[in-house]
């Protein structure tokens, strides 16, 4: 018995140290004992695979370093301040406001409203200063919750931002009053943005001397890279969006394609400029686009992949153009999510009616990518019980779209949802659907329950209908579950 204890003992112990040398080369990729290690027998061969990897990553990682501004990287390292705050801290409203010019007017005060109107050109400040860093313009009339309020700063929180808003002389005494009345302002198509100078400017200041211009159909390419590869696709899709767009939802676009596209070579650049641009911040984006700037990254993604990403901020600006801006997100978001789930060729072909990704096998693991790892995803939520109903997803309660957890989901379902209406059933609810945006684009309200309205069937049957499709469609293209 003492012997199996001593054995168990060296063991531990034997294993432990390898642990700590492994952990220790994996900090130090140069280090002067993987030589050492690389001529183990058995597992030489595979360790140094393992320090190429490493190597190859610190490189990637010094690269980036090097090419952003200290100032950026050391910013992106840290917390921002009352992040955590505004999404661990309850809401209180136990105590007013003091009104502006008050003895109070420097201390922080919980407020007795809830919410604050504010109006497209609104800044969302980093603290209740006109000077500290800007996190966010606002480009809506909206209402933002409010939580505290000094003179005439209101802490608020918009799209995962937690930050200050300057709102001279606003009328606390009224706040459920929007600035232009009750009834909000339906959508309208609008001509495209010019690309923000600020924010491209910002963009092309993480390139350094790398920095590569060129066009993807309509709009300017900026980038610090070359894939000749990749570049005919992204090219070829560009070319071909606004006819895929048009003919797919039956949607005209008004005037002509504007904006630039920014293409990061490495993750960390892009992290770095989403961080900075304000635009959704502390919410996970492989691309975005804000002020006529569309931003995404290359990385170590599949082309299809960096493709669909770019075919989802592209119908962004689509939807701006035939429908208006400040769609709800379920439509929004929908309408982006089922054109990047199309398949995509080689020379940037679109084919919409077919269902884009692949897979990826390894000696141990196999996983789903692009549309098909959507698929895979909402077949699991559905067997489980858990899929929402369209009329929780377009609820406007719903917020999905603005938490980490969720927003991944909530984009799949809202995709699938579109995908449904245009090609499920044999179309039969296509013309439904094009009616309905149809509609919308004239300025009647985006609503779930006025698409519904366009069905001949109830919300039961739709749903029923939706959720065979899905498993069926699942079933054919993954396998079974």
């Amino acid at each position: 018995m003492p012997r199996r204890n001593l054995m168990l003992r060296m063991i531990f112990i034997l294993l432990a140290t390898a642990l700590a040398v492994f952990a220790y080369l994996s900090a130090n990729p140069d280090s002067e004992l993987w030589p050492r290690v690389n001529g183990l027998p058995l597992v030489g061969e595979r360790m140094a695979a393992v320090q190429a990897s490493l190597q190859e990553a610190a490189r990637q990682r010094a690269d980036a370093r090097r090419r952003m501004p200290s100032a950026l990287a050391e910013e992106l390292s840290r917390p921002r301040p009352g992040q955590q705050e505004a999404f661990l801290q309850p809401w209180e409203w136990h105590r007013k406001a003091p009104s502006p010019g008050s003895a109070d007017e420097g201390t922080p005060a919980h407020l007795s409203l809830s919410r604050v109107w504010v109006a497209p050109g609104i800044e969302i400040r980093e603290a209740a200063n006109p000077d500290s860093p800007l996190l966010h313009t606002m480009t809506t009339f909206t209402t933002l919750r409010s939580t505290v309020r000094v003179g005439d700063f209101f802490k608020v929180r918009h799209e995962g931002i937690a930050g200050w808003v300057h709102l001279p002389g606003y009328d606390v005494g009224d706040p459920a009053a929007p600035p232009l009345g009750n009834a909000p302002e339906p959508p309208r198509p609008l001509p495209a943005h010019d690309p923000d100078p600020e924010l491209l400017a910002r963009a092309l200041s993480l390139f350094g001397s790398q920095e590569k211009a060129g066009r993807l159909g309509p709009y300017p390419l900026y980038t610090d890279f070359e894939d000749p590869a990749l570049q005919i696709q992204l090219a070829g899709l560009a070319a071909r969006h606004q006819q895929a767009y048009e003919s797919r939802y039956g949607l005209p676009a008004i005037g002509e394609a504007k904006g630039a596209i920014v293409l990061f070579e490495l993750e960390g650049a892009y992290r770095v400029y989403h961080l900075q641009s304000g635009h959704m911040h502390g919410l996970y984006a492989s691309g975005h686009n804000n002020r006529g700037v569309v931003a995404l990254y290359r990385g170590d993604r599949p082309a299809e992949e960096v493709g669909a990403t770019l075919v989802h901020e592209l119908t962004h600006l689509m939807n701006r153009r035939a429908l208006g801006p400040a769609l709800p997100s379920w439509l929004d978001e929908g309408l982006c999510e089922d054109l990047a789930f199309s398949r995509i060729g080689p020379g940037g072909e679109l084919h919409t009616s077919e269902i884009g990704g692949g897979s990826v096998r390894g000696s141990k693991t196999f996983q789903f990518t692009g549309a098909l790892s959507s698929l895979f995803r909402l077949r699991a939520t559905l067997l489980d019980h858990r899929l929402p109903s369209h009329l929780e997803l377009s609820s406007p309660n719903w917020r999905g779209f603005n938490s980490n957890a969720d927003r991944r989901a909530s984009y799949d379902l809202a995709g699938t949802w579109i995908r449904f209406l245009v090609d499920g059933e044999n179309g039969k609810r296509a013309p439904a659907l094009r009616a309905f945006l149809a509609s919308v684009a004239a300025g009647k309200e985006p609503s779930g329950d006025r698409l519904f309205s366009y069905f001949e069937d109830n919300r039961e049957v739709v749903e029923a209908g939706f959720r065979f499709w899905l498993s069926d469609g699942a079933n054919r293209l993954l396998g079974p579950p």
